[in-house]
């Protein structure tokens, strides 16, 4: 009996994760659901990292961090709530109490309760004790995270160093002397079928072709460089069938069903190849293309080494026109923000402490560029913004922390070389750097709830607009409950005129709650948007949520556009978005993106649009008036077809997620 529960257990967590194997392949995610990570620093970006890695199927996660939760934690890591901050309880008991083990039932999460320091000497033993497959270290002051990414390095275990400073931080890899990846480009080596040969020459040592095929090539399917496989050829031509098996690489895609090839035939082949080459007519035959993996082994510096001298680490060093120098000027201010911290008991500096802050950064960066005014407002601005904790940045730093770590363990996906940083120095509020005592008084009555560094650095105004906000989220998957939960997080929605609506008709499968944390493996066939919003309303009260168990009708909402001539009803959708002052779209068709952006255009309203394509993403803001709206074209539809992670309704387009769900049907069938 327990070997048939644990069969039926490794089915389920198979289904669980079948939307990641044609991304991650069946190896890659073997290796994930076999790693033992290590997060160490639990404010919000660590946070993040610690609910991504536990979503993401990892084994075994422990987490560490005996601070106190603060007041200002809350505004950057949802899963805190006001009693935890009310009690000072230690950040690593409420992470663990909060639902980071019910996110995933197949794996656990333990904190390991006997580090009593967040220093080097407190935090190193735990690390001498165990060898974890990857370790993330998160907004720790600059000395530990050397001491810590110090012995990974020469332990050989790849680390993975995040830290946020308010609106702008950085993300560092560092994977060892020779990491081995297997796949660089990370996607689905999907086979393509070829109906001739439409051209043949001998290049070098090389036999060179030129194949048609029977479908167009997706952008970014392939790609000049990729290494590919022929098979299955056959043909009048008897030197067809020597093709199969052959490799070589990609030189070129020159129309959408043309694609050029360079192979190995060897020597005594090329001879016979550069007779049939004179035949100017294509040769028909029939064979497969087969992309493979494009694999690499990278050598990365140390923390200390890169930090002191980033030099070509800097990831994305100069803009295109040579100009740019905003990933220095990052780094030097992220220097001397530590120096900072590291002098004045770990806090950043006040917006009258930041002459001398500046001024070290144009120090550092006289070489590199002239910190005149305008710079030197970027450097006060970000500088300024560095005390807040934020509950976006938080995200987004976590996301990207979390998403490198998962290249560590699973050796797919190019990895940051090495050190990013990258900043959101536009969300910054105009008077910063002009507040007055009137402003900062009235932000502080924020000062003891969830929205404390938000509403300060936003100023009250600004917060309270957030607040009175009335966004409609179309669509309730992987992207629209993580852009959810965050929204609630910040407050979205909470005050007296605001609120959150949310839509989607689909209903949850085992294979949804690998993605956001907002369905559990208990909510298996319930509606994603009543489920959502059930779990909105914990994560924060505040929050008026209303959820519509409905498809979204698009065509009504076009046709019910206050400019449109017919008098159409006024279905649900189109009142949604009448009633909203912002719209977002995360859906996976992208017909339903485009009608969806046109009637939000006919009426007037914001639309934030949002996609995924495995380790990729895009979005795009559309605004009444000023931009056009989305207009997904044939290219980007074929490419969605293509993609495995973000399918409608009971539709399964890949082999393994196909098997992997009737194989969990089975079984929950046989469980009963």
């Amino acid at each position: 009996m327990a070997a048939f529960e644990a069969d039926i257990s490794s089915v389920r967590r198979h289904d669980r994760n079948s939307r990641q194997v044609p991304v991650l392949g069946v190896a890659g995610q073997q290796r994930l659901s076999e790693c033992t990570a290590l997060v160490v620093g639990l404010r919000g970006a660590g946070a993040q990292v610690a609910k991504n890695l536990v979503l993401g199927g990892v084994e075994r996660l422990s987490i560490v961090d005996c601070e106190p939760v603060r007041w200002t934690d809350l505004s950057g890591n949802e899963m805190l709530r006001p009693e935890d901050a009310e009690r000072g309880d230690v950040r690593r008991d409420v992470s663990l109490r909060a639902p980071l083990q019910a996110l995933n039932a197949f794996g656990a999460v333990t904190a390991l309760e006997d580090v009593s320091s967040m220093t080097a000497d407190g935090l190193l033993p735990a690390l001498q004790r165990q060898r974890y497959s990857v370790v993330v270290l998160c907004d720790l002051p600059r000395g530990v995270a050397e001491a810590l990414a110090t012995h990974c390095h020469e332990a050989g275990v790849p680390v993975v160093v995040a830290n946020v400073y308010g609106v702008f931080g950085s993300v560092f890899c560092d994977f060892g002397d020779a990491f081995d990846v297997c796949d660089l480009r990370a996607r689905p080596q999907l086979p393509f079928s070829v109906e001739a040969i439409a051209s043949a020459s001998v290049a070098g040592e090389r036999l060179r072709l030129t194949l048609k095929l029977f479908e167009a090539v997706a952008p970014a399917a392939l790609a000049t460089g990729d290494p590919i496989e022929l098979q299955q050829f056959s043909g009048a031509a008897p030197l067809h069938t020597q093709l199969n098996g052959l490799r070589g690489r990609v030189v070129g895609v020159a129309a959408p069903q043309l694609v050029t090839v360079d192979v190995d035939v060897g020597a005594a082949a090329l001879g016979d190849w550069q007779q049939a080459a004179d035949v100017a007519a294509p040769q028909a035959t029939s064979g497969v293309l087969r992309p493979l993996p494009l694999q690499a082994t990278l050598a990365f510096r140390p923390y200390a080494e890169v930090f002191a001298a980033p030099e070509e680490a800097l990831h994305g060093r100069r803009s295109a026109d040579g100009n740019g120098c905003e990933q220095e000027l990052c780094h030097a201010l992220s220097r001397a923000l530590e120096d900072f911290r590291a002098a004045h008991g770990g806090r950043s500096p006040r917006v009258d402490e930041l002459p001398p802050v500046v001024e070290r950064v144009r120090e550092r960066c006289a070489s590199l560029v002239a910190v005149e005014d305008d710079v030197a407002d970027f450097v006060r601005v970000l500088g300024a913004a560095a005390r807040f904790s934020l509950q976006p940045f938080a995200a987004f730093f976590g996301g990207l922390a979390a998403q490198e770590a998962v290249k560590a363990v699973t050796a797919v996906g190019a990895p940051l070389r090495q050190l990013l940083y990258h900043n959101f120095f536009e969300a910054a509020p105009d008077d910063l750097l002009a507040r007055d005592a009137a402003a900062d008084a009235a932000a502080a009555a924020w000062a003891a709830t969830r929205y404390a560094d938000q509403a300060a650095f936003l100023g009250a105004a600004a917060h309270e607009a957030l607040q009175n906000l009335r966004l409609f989220v179309v669509g309730a998957g992987a992207l629209g409950c993580e852009l959810l939960c965050h929204a609630a997080a910040m407050g979205i929605g909470a005050g007296a005129a605001g609120g959150v609506t949310v839509a989607d008709a689909d209903w949850i499968e085992r294979s949804n709650t690998s993605r956001q944390r907002l369905f559990l493996e208990a909510d298996l066939g319930a509606n994603k948007a009543l489920t959502a919003a059930r779990a909105l309303r914990a994560l924060n009260g505040d929050v008026r949520v209303e959820a519509a168990a409905a498809m979204f009708s698009y065509r009504d909402a076009v046709l019910a556009a206050p400019c449109d001539d017919a008098a159409a009803p006024v279905a649900f959708c189109s009142a949604a978005i009448d009633g909203a002052d912002v719209v977002v779209t995360a859906l996976d068709s992208a017909a339903a993106r485009n009608d969806t952006s046109a009637a939000c255009c006919r009426w007037g309203r914001p639309v934030l649009n949002a996609g995924t394509d495995g380790l990729r993403a895009n979005s795009s803001v559309h605004l009444p008036g000023v931009s056009r709206p989305l207009r997904a074209t044939a290219t980007d539809a074929a490419a969605a077809a293509a993609g495995h992670h973000c399918v409608p309704p009971g539709v399964r387009r890949s082999v393994e997620h196909c098997v992997a769900t009737a194989v969990a049907k089975f079984a929950d069938y046989v469980a009963g």
